[in-house]
């Protein structure tokens, strides 16, 4: 009887959106919605060329490539990316190492910049203390 119950339940939380993603859906594409997305891209867009300028600024090396569907940098130190991501996290720095993402993100790191100007300021900050280490 438990089973039946819990079946049913999961067959239509699975099979169907819920009513709240649906009126998120909803909102999200109506015009008010879009407006949203116009200025989410612009501040990304602008967060991302500020950690782009400061990375070449600092590490003039530094290899990067830049995906264009996600608020996402990927970076080369040309060092294993488990050892790069560990120092990184040690200094409150969180990245994923690339090579979580297949070979061929070994020696690459992501790096997320959909972060507000607060957090931007101490990543530069602490990338700079770093930049020692990381050269």
């Amino acid at each position: 009887e438990l089973m039946h119950a819990i079946t049913n339940a999961h067959q239509y939380i699975s099979t169907c959106a819920s009513l709240i993603s649906q009126k998120a859906a909803i909102r999200a594409l109506s015009p008010d919605g879009m407006k949203s997305v116009t200025i989410l891209r612009k501040i990304l867009k602008k967060q991302k060329k500020k950690l782009v300028t400061f990375l070449k600024e600092l590490f003039p090396a530094l290899q990067y490539i830049d995906p264009q569907a996600a608020p996402y940098l990927f970076l080369s130190w040309n060092r294993d990316d488990h050892l790069i991501s560990d120092l990184l996290a040690k200094n409150g720095i969180i990245v994923i190492p690339g090579s979580a993402f297949g070979k061929n993100g070994s020696n690459w790191i992501r790096m997320n910049y959909a972060i507000n100007d607060d957090k931007m300021k101490l990543l530069f900050k602490k990338l700079s203390a770093m930049s020692l280490i990381l050269k």
